[in-house]
């Protein structure tokens, strides 16, 4: 099995890039971008010799992280 990048749901997607960048040391790697089939802003996360990380926030109530991103978010794939 080969591990792309893990996938963190997150409430606000522009705050939880500071605080990958300002914590953990991790560079943004792409620009927001909207996926509207799965109604999520997504951006990547990277940092020499790790995986990368993958931010999800939900654009909406109908998006399928949305109760979890309401619960706090966290570890999702």
């Amino acid at each position: 099995m080969v591990i792309n990048h893990i996938g963190m749901v997150v409430r606000s997607i522009e705050k939880a890039v500071r605080h990958w960048e300002e914590i953990f040391g991790y560079k943004q790697i792409t620009e927001v971008v909207t996926n509207t089939r799965q109604k999520v802003k997504v951006s990547f996360m990277g940092k020499e010799d790790s995986l990368p990380i993958k931010l999800l926030e939900p654009v909406d109530e109908t998006s399928s992280v949305y109760t979890f991103a309401k619960k706090g978010g966290g570890l999702h794939h």
